[in-house]
């Protein structure tokens, strides 16, 4: 998910209000289309007085397992977290460090062939979804797709939704009820699948969507 600045504004007020931490997780700022250029926590004022800001390799430079990512922010929340990961592990294997190191010295331009692939694999299941009565919309950054769950199976909770259509389909999605209570009523797509496939899976949704329950 990612939050716009004056969202990212009212969560500093409110930490500052109560007294608490803020972890703010951006791993996809850099998996973003067009012009659109994914705010940092750290830039909005206060925001290093509240919390820290995570980042990921995993997203943007695909080096998901490699488990390698940085935190910067408030000093002494980092050095509280720097202290205990001293005791929780032996820390990153050198070779992922430097690798970690190479990706940092990429430009733009090195990864934009990555964020090119994700934009036509939404253009292209986005436009067939909607074809067939499906509540999408593409976003602005992020290799995911939140679709609200389709009538006539909209009253199903998230997770039978997503039982019945890998049942029946093969087509594996993540129920939203997984992200919390707001994601009910809706399932989470990875457009991380090869584009030709994207083709296989709009042909079983297209016939999915003819066989509703109430016609079982």
């Amino acid at each position: 998910v990612i939050e716009d600045k004056k969202y990212l504004e009212e969560v500093v007020k409110f930490a500052k209000k109560y007294d608490i931490i803020v972890i703010y997780d951006n791993a996809y700022s850099e998996v973003t289309f067009g012009d659109y250029v994914a705010p940092s926590f750290l830039q909005v004022k206060g925001g290093k007085d509240v919390g820290v800001e995570f980042g990921s390799f995993s997203k943007t430079y695909n080096m998901a397992g490699w488990r390698i990512g940085w935190a910067a922010g408030n000093s002494e929340i980092l050095g509280v977290l720097a202290k205990y990961k001293s005791y929780l592990d032996y820390g990153v294997p050198t070779f992922v460090q430097l690798s970690g190191v190479r990706a940092l010295e990429l430009e733009k331009k090195d990864i934009q062939p990555t964020l090119d692939e994700y934009e036509k694999r939404f253009d292209f299941f986005v436009k067939k979804l909607s074809s067939i009565g499906w509540d999408v919309k593409k976003p602005k950054a992020t290799m995911y797709l939140w679709a609200k769950i389709p009538p006539p199976y909209a009253n199903m909770p998230s997770l039978e939704f997503a039982e019945l259509l890998i049942e029946t389909t093969g087509i594996a999605v993540a129920p939203g009820i997984g992200f919390g209570t707001y994601g009910e009523g809706y399932v989470r797509i990875a457009m991380v699948t090869h584009y030709k496939r994207f083709h296989d899976a709009f042909l079983r949704l297209k016939k999915f969507m003819k066989n509703p329950p109430s016609q079982k």
